[in-house]
């Protein structure tokens, strides 16, 4: 183990030191991104209901000395995430004392260690002026901006997102000691279904999808268990709960997709008609934040970067991605938030 991280440790100066430009130019995105996300974060900080929920659950813990198995409730009626939230803000909660400017510096930080590793992917998928100009885009997007300064459970999302979106790409286009980057995918899954309920609901299915797609790289029994094995851990703090508690969530998660009928009706309409515009919007606002037919050029652009690939890593992120794009499109169709929670469509 030790090897291994000497020669990670080796390769990275060597490559810093062969690019210079490249990866001053990185750090200096990296300095921006992280100051523009803690300016003033103590009069512009938004601190609502959920946040001061977050913050007594937390002060339980130091105060009273009472651990927590759940953590926030999700947007499905009487379902919660795990706990990994809570206890990731509360050192920085205990180190504040009980300021909350505290836990959304750390938050911010870790959206800025996601643009970092957003450079390595976007550098190992094309190149690393591909890289840089993720970077820029996860720096200075308006929508990415305003979500890494918010003290809430979902913010560090993005940066298990990216690591999960990683770890398939090494998959799909690597054939040989793949086992590292199935459990890390699988492990990325269990993370984010800490932080936010629509992980689950998302990224299992596009598991699935890229299992169908690259069979022939699943790796052995022994692997798949460990993995397996690694993602019931992410889930033992809330079984736990369940199972003192008379089998609370498990009635409640029963209820809500079989009595309620949380799942919509068909998808064609949606695709062809109700959400094609939403769809455009979502796109759209990730780059400006009014839509505009600029962001049609920019795209136009990002897609005729492709033709400069190689064919098989073209069609290594044309099919990755649109598995990771498209299937979380698709199933929001199903979902719809009201004041009673995640409703049918």
């Amino acid at each position: 183990m030790k090897k291994y991280w000497t020669q990670i440790l080796n390769s990275s100066k060597t490559e810093v030191s062969r690019h210079k430009l490249t990866y001053t130019t990185l750090f200096l995105l990296l300095i921006a991104a992280f100051v523009i996300r803690v300016y003033r974060t103590f009069d512009l900080m938004g601190f609502y209901y959920d946040q001061g929920r977050d913050a007594l659950v937390i002060w339980d813990l130091w105060h009273n000395y009472k651990p927590f198995l759940i953590g926030p409730i999700t947007g499905l009626k009487g379902i919660y995430l795990g706990p990994l939230y809570y206890y990731l803000i509360a050192p920085f909660y205990l180190i504040g004392r009980g300021n909350p400017v505290y836990p959304a510096v750390f938050l911010a930080f870790l959206s800025v260690v996601a643009i970092l590793l957003l450079y390595v992917v976007g550098a190992r998928m094309h190149s690393r002026a591909a890289g840089i100009i993720a970077a820029i885009i996860a720096s200075f997007s308006y929508s990415i901006f305003t979500a890494s300064r918010w003290l809430s459970n979902p913010t560090p999302v993005l940066l298990t997102s990216i690591v999960y979106l990683w770890s398939l790409w090494e998959i799909a286009s690597n054939n040989s000691k793949l086992y590292g980057w199935w459990i890390t995918a699988v492990l990325m899954i269990g993370l984010s279904m800490q932080f936010e309920s629509a992980s689950a609901v998302f990224y299992i299915p596009i598991f699935i999808i890229f299992c169908l797609w690259q069979w022939k790289k699943i790796p052995k029994f022994k692997y798949i268990l460990t993995a397996g094995l690694i993602f019931l851990a992410t889930l033992v703090p809330q079984l736990i709960f369940n199972f003192r508690h008379d089998n609370i969530l498990l009635a409640n998660f029963g209820s809500l997709f079989i009595n309620e009928k949380a799942f919509g009706q068909g998808l064609t309409d949606f695709i062809i008609a109700e959400r094609s515009k939403l769809i455009w919007r979502v796109f759209a606002s990730r780059i400006l934040v009014e839509t505009s037919r600029r962001v049609l050029i920019y795209y136009t652009i990002s897609l005729s970067m492709l033709f400069i690939l190689p064919s098989r890593s073209k069609k290594t992120i044309v099919i990755l991605f649109s598995i990771f794009l498209l299937v979380p499109i698709v199933i929001s169709r199903s979902f719809c938030f009201s004041q009673l929670g995640w409703v049918s469509c």
